[in-house]
């Protein structure tokens, strides 16, 4: 019943966020990405609420920072360990770096390094 409750608390934030993502700046969109990878840890988020995060910013004209990415990877990876996300996920984060200019780093690398375990 409690993960019923998180659930709808953290669906109820991302919706709100969404409405009023031309309020949000940058630390916001940041820390909606880091409540997406804490969920991650107990399956209760998706790879698709972090790559909603990165439309939103977009669609506010904001360009994700290392540490957006920083968080989705750690989405992905705490994923990984439910097998809701993949290496393919990884990858598709270090092409949208590199669309927005941003380049990764060793964290980056590492989160992608776990990802290839989890695929293996």
């Amino acid at each position: 019943e409690k993960e019923q409750e998180r659930e709808s608390r953290r669906q109820a934030l991302l919706a709100s966020a969404a409405g009023k993502s031309a309020a949000l700046d940058g630390v916001s969109y940041n820390t909606l990405m880091q409540i997406c990878a804490a969920e991650g840890k107990f399956n209760q988020s998706t790879v698709e609420d972090g790559a909603a995060v990165f439309r939103w910013m977009e669609a506010a004209g904001i360009v994700p920072s290392i540490a957006s990415f920083g968080s989705y990877l750690s989405l992905l990876t705490n994923l990984a360990a439910h097998g809701s996300a993949s290496l393919r996920h990884g990858l598709e984060a270090l092409d949208w770096m590199a669309r927005d200019g941003v380049a990764p780093d060793t964290q980056i690398f590492n989160a992608c390094l776990r990802l290839c375990s989890k695929d293996a």
